[in-house]
């Protein structure tokens, strides 16, 4: 999909009404498997995703520019598109580009999810966190517990803040577990959100029950997710939460200008941020992105390699054979 974001995001930013710094784009995300068969599904949706995406948002070019030409021999300045979607009532609906890009977004998830192979469809899963760039718009889309986050470096007073978090999608939240529940699911949630083991801190998940013909039934620590077939008689789905973003607002929000601030995209999995914050996560790699002139700076690699040693070293802290699977991904946003 690298190969098409840029002409895409020229394209798309070209068609909308909204102005933007810059026409650069970007694609990150995170794909965290879980159950037996969980690695089959998450390399499956990391290789098959972008393709889904890349077609959809083709396809979205060209009904945008056949809206575009038609609007123009009309006369009419009109900047959204009607589109026809399936759905309550066949009702026509009106986009406009940003409501485009994530149907777009939505629609990806549930085909990547159907398409999922049967045979690994079934009592696994994975998470699947990503975010899209397309100019000074990220868009950010998301099943599961991994999360990611977008980062601003002020260069001038190294401050660093995390200005936008995707959220977890966890059992006991109560939409969630208005869900599953209205659908016949049950919800464990644990008498405690918090235990101790060996001075360490650990928080308890709530878990949603997913009968098993013939087994045992399967506790499963999140209420979104692609893949887990038997999970959608119980209220475990594939619809993704959609978010936008708009960096040209930080941007004309930062009293110092354009050229004094720096973002970073991350994606990382909860056997990562179980143990290390967001913030901290954050802090070190800025370090890396941008103080490499500092003595002792670690490079980005070594950072990311650094922060995953720390999560290993603490799940074995846990005197437990038992270590989730650790994964971080970064990326500059280049405006």
């Amino acid at each position: 999909i690298d190969s098409i974001l840029p002409s895409l995001s020229t394209q798309l930013l070209s068609s909308s009404s909204s102005s933007s710094p810059s026409s650069s784009s970007s694609l990150i995300g995170i794909f965290d498997g879980h159950a037996s068969n969980g690695h089959f599904v998450s390399n499956f949706v990391q290789q098959y995703l972008p393709i889904v995406l890349e077609k959809y948002l083709v396809k979205t070019i060209e009904v945008e520019h056949h809206q575009q030409q038609q609007r123009n021999n009309n006369n009419n300045n009109m900047t959204t598109t009607t589109r026809k979607r399936e759905g309550p009532g066949k009702e026509s609906m009106l986009f406009n580009t940003s409501e485009l890009i994530q149907h777009v977004l939505k629609e990806t998830f549930h085909i990547v999810d159907d398409k999922v192979p049967a045979d690994y469809a079934y009592g696994a899963g994975c998470t699947t966190s990503i975010l899209l760039q397309i100019g000074s718009t990220v868009y950010s889309a998301n099943v599961g517990d991994s999360q990611s986050f977008i980062v601003s470096y002020i260069k001038s007073s190294n401050k660093v803040d995390i200005i936008y978090k995707t959220n977890k999608h966890k059992p006991d939240d109560p939409e969630e577990r208005r869900r599953i529940e209205s659908m016949g699911g049950y919800v464990d949630i644990p008498l405690l959100k918090e235990q101790e083991i060996n001075g360490q801190i650990i928080d308890v998940s709530s878990r949603v029950i997913i009968p098993q013909i013939g087994s045992t039934p399967f506790a499963l620590a999140m209420s979104r997710t692609i893949g887990d077939r038997d999970g959608r008689v119980v209220g475990v789905i594939a619809e993704p939460a959609i978010d936008v973003v708009s960096l040209s607002s930080f941007l004309n929000d930062n009293k110092n200008g354009y050229n004094d601030v720096e973002f970073f995209a991350v994606a990382a999995s909860d056997g990562l941020l179980d143990f290390i914050e967001p913030i901290d996560v954050a802090h070190r790699l800025a370090r890396s992105l941008y103080e490499l002139d500092q003595p002792g700076t670690p490079t980005l690699v070594e950072a990311c390699q650094d922060l995953i040693v720390e999560a290993s070293q603490a799940w074995l802290n846990l005197a437990s054979r038992y270590r989730d699977d650790i994964t971080i991904a970064v990326n500059k946003i280049k405006l």
